[in-house]
């Protein structure tokens, strides 16, 4: 059963580890505790048989927002889970009278440019070098999607 819901405080420090195990650039303690607790800031969670397998937070200002983080559970990737998560959001976004939504997203991550693509998102700019990961940098691209 799949379940999406507004993250709890409770679920911060879990949502931590399992961000450290699956992103590349995961965020820290510190910055899901500035989303929890900024009112512009909302974090979504993916549950699957009750187990937290995804979560994606969101920033808002005016009529713009911005994808600050997505990632799934590397168990559950390739099931279209992302799509799922990523697709809730942007409905939320557009009941809350969102216009456009951006993102950023590592040059080398073919998987989420190709979702973020089939989604309507679109590149509209690069900042070079923005991630280091390992020792390697790579690029951001920077898409946005209209609704």
């Amino acid at each position: 059963m799949i379940k999406i819901r507004a993250a709890k405080i409770a679920d911060i420090t879990y949502l931590v580890a399992l961000d450290q195990q699956v992103s590349l650039t995961p965020w820290s303690y510190d910055n899901y505790i500035s989303s929890f607790d900024n009112a512009n800031h909302k974090i979504y969670l993916l549950e699957i048989s009750g187990q937290i397998t995804g979560a994606i937070v969101m920033a808002s200002a005016a009529d713009e927002a911005e994808i600050l983080q997505l990632w799934i559970k590397k168990e559950f990737h390739h099931n279209g889970y992302g799509r799922i998560l990523l697709q809730y959001a942007i409905d939320s976004l557009k009941k809350d009278g969102i216009g456009q939504i951006f993102l950023e997203v590592r040059s080398d991550n073919f998987l989420a440019i190709r979702l973020y693509t089939n989604l309507g998102f679109i590149q509209v700019g690069k900042r070079d070098n923005y991630y280091k990961v390992d020792g390697w940098q790579f690029d951001a691209i920077i898409m946005l999607k209209q609704l």
